[in-house]
């Protein structure tokens, strides 16, 4: 499955970075400003979002910062700014409905609702997606979240430490909601 905002913001930084200077300068050059607004309109945000997206980007996190996870996204490499940054475009473009589903302190409702969204395009149940959501958070940080997804968008989901744990969970969740929708026979004494 794929989760969350890795085609969203992904777009944007390998869409744009390609275009980008190598500045290390803490400020954010203008004309990088409008192409990353113009990048992000054009994959289908509002320009309110966008602009918010970028001025969160200009306030929260050096441009230098930003750079280098452009490189290492296009590489396909993680960078420590990536939940920053998931954060930053959570924050400016909320769900249109609030998730169905639980969030956990740290987390965002983007993400929820992201991950619920998701879950739902594959063929399984509200209650699979529900649980699954839930494990997530319980497992580890929204940090962690947007690695795991990044990786797992990438077909390396299997790198990033917690898999095992992630993958033992969601097949708890599987084997949960498949003996709740299973009747339960019962032997005549």
């Amino acid at each position: 499955m794929k989760f969350l905002i890795g085609g969203l913001v992904a777009a944007i930084m390998v869409g744009f970075c390609s275009s980008a200077g190598h500045a290390t300068e803490a400020a954010y050059p203008n004309e990088y400003l409008a192409a990353l607004t113009q990048t992000c309109i054009e994959d289908g945000v509002s320009q309110e979002a966008c602009a918010c997206f970028v001025e969160g980007l200009a306030t929260d996190l050096s441009f230098a910062d930003f750079e280098a996870m452009n490189q290492a996204v296009q590489a396909e490499r993680l960078h420590a700014s990536m939940g920053q940054v998931a954060r930053i475009m959570d924050g400016c473009n909320p769900p249109a409905t609030p998730p169905v589903a639980t969030v956990e302190p740290g987390y965002t409702d983007s993400y929820v609702a992201n991950f619920m969204r998701d879950c739902a395009i594959e063929p399984t149940d509200t209650g699979y997606c529900l649980c699954a959501v839930s494990a997530i958070q319980r497992l580890v940080s929204f940090e962690d979240a947007i690695a795991y997804d990044r990786l797992n968008s990438w077909g390396r989901a299997n790198e990033h430490p917690m898999h095992m744990e992630i993958w033992a969970a969601w097949f708890a969740c599987a084997d949960q909601t498949r003996s709740e929708r299973l009747p339960v026979k019962r032997r005549e004494p």
